[in-house]
């Protein structure tokens, strides 16, 4: 195990999720979370330490309370926003989509950094509304599901 300055130690090697993340980067990030117990080392395929990964459901809707054209200048404004926004290198869309009708999206996102969500809720809150629900896999969630069925009925 890597030490960090502050005396956190980081895994010596990463998941494959985190392959373009260097061992001080994350703990720098572990560092940054005001809960470090978020944070919890899970052994991969061949024994590689990492970072749990958690998935998000990001949505969106667009605020268009003004004007016809106070809306249209808000639309110029955050396409010009999205230009130049990037996600943070520690989340992995695997989702990122626009509803056809023009009033928002939705994103499924994976990071072991909760607080890291935040970026582009703080980047687009004067023109988006946005709602992020932490979801699992659906095989997963109907294992959860049984299992407290199972439960139940011993009670």
């Amino acid at each position: 195990m890597k030490t960090v300055e502050d005396g956190a130690q980081a895994p010596s090697s990463t998941a494959p999720e985190h392959r373009e993340r260097g061992d001080i980067e994350q703990a720098a990030v572990e560092k940054q979370c005001k809960n470090p117990g978020a944070f919890s080392d899970w052994r991969g395929l061949g024994g590689k330490v990492g970072l749990r990964m958690a998935k998000y459901l990001m949505s969106w809707k667009t605020r268009a309370q003004g004007t016809a054209q106070q809306n249209h200048e808000d639309g110029k404004s955050i396409l010009a926003t999205f230009a130049k926004w990037q996600a943070p290198a520690d989340q992995k869309w695997s989702e990122f989509l626009s509803r056809i009708d023009g009033e928002g999206g939705f994103a499924v996102i994976e990071t072991a950094n909760q607080a890291g969500l935040m970026d582009g809720v703080s980047k687009f809150v004067t023109w988006l509304e946005f709602e992020i629900v932490p979801v699992v896999d659906i095989m997963d969630g109907v294992s959860a599901l049984a299992a407290g069925a199972e439960f139940r009925e011993s009670v």
